[in-house]
């Protein structure tokens, strides 16, 4: 049985929130989302997207979340307010750099605090990700820019096993993929399990009164965490592992399934 008095709940997007079979948010989910909102439940988004990748469902936006802990944690803020900010070591950044200058048609994303920018145009037709015209093309000079600002994630966009030789070579970086198409390469020893603990503590929740729902191998460590942990039935192997309850797939209204039990709801 989930635990009742639940006082706030975070959630992934891309397989937990957002669909990419039916490349939309269900409907079932926005009613959950607004019920809770209702009985004054803190709504909160942990994503491994940065704002510039929300574009695309301005619900996501326009709902007006509490809180939103964005590329994996490592910006997370609430309003106007920073609640945690952790960029990449520069050291990383050259090496990555020096690397691209070997092989420059390696697709690669910088994030920064509020822009993002690129050094290629289109990607692979297998690719299927959607990008966003905010984000801005560079040449392999232009990528230099990553060592002026600080660079909170980086996204590879080749397989992991490709990436892995490089991130082994950035010391001073950790990883994660969310899927064969991408691989976010973040700050040493950062996840979002980090993040979502200092959102936690700045709110002063209850952490046992905290659900969390996720379905990708990035969300496995706060799902592990002592919250109410409820991977989606379309979830990796180690999600599901962290997870201490299993929803049914996103697209048969697992979210709203699990949302509802743990609020005491019944569908009308």
């Amino acid at each position: 049985m989930m635990k009742k008095g639940i006082e706030a709940m975070f959630f992934d997007i891309d397989g937990t929130i957002y669909s990419h079979k039916t490349s939309k948010i269900p409907q079932s989910t926005k009613e959950a989302m607004e019920i809770a909102r209702k009985k004054g439940i803190k709504l909160f988004i942990a994503t491994g997207r940065h704002k510039v990748l929300l574009d695309d469902q301005p619900w996501l936006i326009d709902f007006g979340f509490d809180g939103y802990l964005t590329v994996n944690g490592q910006f997370s803020y609430s309003g106007d307010t920073i609640i945690y900010a952790n960029s990449i070591d520069t050291r990383a950044i050259e090496i990555l750099l020096n690397r691209l200058k070997k092989e420059p048609n390696l697709p690669i994303i910088f994030f920064e605090r509020d822009k993002a920018f690129r050094n290629f145009e289109k990607l692979p037709p297998t690719n299927k990700i959607k990008l966003t015209d905010k984000i801005e093309i560079v040449d392999t000079e232009g990528c230099r820019r990553a060592l002026e600002n600080k660079i909170y994630q980086i996204d590879a966009f080749f397989h992991p096993k490709d990436v892995i030789p490089i991130v082994q070579e950035m010391t001073y970086c950790s990883w994660t993929s969310w899927g064969a198409e991408c691989t976010d390469i973040m700050p040493k020893d950062a996840n979002k399990a980090i993040a979502l603990k200092k959102v936690i503590d700045h709110f002063g929740f209850d952490m046992s009164k905290v659900a969390v729902f996720g379905d990708g191998d990035n969300d496995a460590q706060m799902l592990s965490l002592p919250v109410v942990g409820i991977a989606m039935g379309n979830a990796s192997k180690n999600a599901k592992a962290a997870a201490d309850h299993i929803t049914d797939d996103i697209d048969e209204d697992g979210l709203w399934k699990a949302m509802m039990k743990l609020m005491g709801e019944s569908r009308d």
